[in-house]
């Protein structure tokens, strides 16, 4: 007889106790799901089921739970692969990709650590297309150089035609670099400056120098601020403090906020430096007390052989 573990308060849909073979296969507890009702779903070659048939044929939409936000996380992931698919000809996401979808579908902010080639700009780009024609958000991509902000404009063009096709939806790409000639220069910051864009591409030089003006037009003209904001080779821009507040500023943090976190993060540098040096006076004296203990156990045992 096979023994399986039980998690209290670990069912992701009710909330009580659920097995790890609940768990392994992609299923609510037995309250939620009974087994008699697993025959109504198919399973996969490995025996998990596909969170999105459990809730379409079994629970429904209508209870909100953590189970159903999932199975409807990946219902809008598999729906943003086929509009991928749709405009690289077949290809599909990584797995990696997939998994940076979800983490932005769901609101977080990360860094995208992977290897070169792995795809990073062109999910950024394709990110931006996406949002901006299933859900008209706003978006700002930054790269260190003028001619990958030429590569992710053609990118964002071949996915914005594609995103027309599926939503019937245009999407606005606005990618300015110092190759423009003066007068397709004038028009671009002419959009900029009436925020005629849902796509902005630009390299992280102009992002310094134009950085009020971006701020202007957002909190002016667009009444908002950018709900994605991918910026290419981070570490480059890591390394200037001005850059670190820009990217701050752009993701809608004050100045206030700002200096707040900087005062944050140096307490927690000094309350680390400070728990060291408590453990290493605990470690001495610990170490004292034990070599009083010795001594005194030593004078002990010379006393008692007197004593024979």
């Amino acid at each position: 007889m096979k023994l399986h573990g039980v998690y209290w308060y670990a069912c992701p849909h009710c909330g009580g106790p659920i097995g790890d073979d609940r768990l392994y296969r992609r299923l609510p507890c037995a309250r939620c799901v009974p087994d008699e009702k697993l025959s109504e779903l198919t399973p996969g070659p490995d025996g998990r089921y596909d969170p999105r048939e459990v809730v379409s044929r079994l629970l429904g939409f209508g209870e909100r739970s953590e189970y159903v936000e999932y199975a409807l996380l990946e219902a809008e992931v598999e729906e943003a692969e086929r509009l991928f698919q749709e405009a690289m000809r077949g290809s599909r996401f990584w797995s990696v990709q997939r998994m940076w979808l979800r983490r932005v579908l769901r609101g977080k902010s990360f860094a995208a650590i992977a290897p070169t080639g792995i795809g990073k700009t062109t999910f950024g780009v394709f990110t931006a297309v996406y949002l901006a024609a299933k859900k008209g958000y706003r978006s700002y991509i930054v790269v260190p150089t003028t001619p990958l902000v030429e590569q992710a404009e053609e990118r964002a063009e071949r996915f914005a035609e594609a995103a027309a096709r599926v939503y019937d939806r245009p999407v606005r790409v606005l990618a300015i670099h110092s190759r423009l000639s003066p007068r397709e220069r004038r028009e671009r910051l002419r959009r900029l400056y009436e925020c005629d864009f849902d796509v902005l591409i630009t390299t992280s030089s102009f992002m310094l120098r134009r950085l009020n003006d971006i701020l202007s037009v957002l909190e002016g003209r667009c009444g908002e601020r950018f709900h994605f904001l991918f910026v290419d080779d981070v570490d480059s821009v890591l390394k200037s403090s001005k850059s670190v507040d820009a990217v701050l500023r752009l993701a809608g943090f004050s100045d206030e906020d700002i200096q707040a976190g900087l005062e944050l993060l140096r307490l927690r540098r000094e309350a680390a430096r400070l728990q060291a040096r408590i453990r290493a006076l605990q470690a001495r004296l610990e170490a004292r007390r034990a070599a009083r203990g010795e001594e005194a156990g030593g004078g002990g045992e010379e006393l008692s052989e007197l004593r024979r």
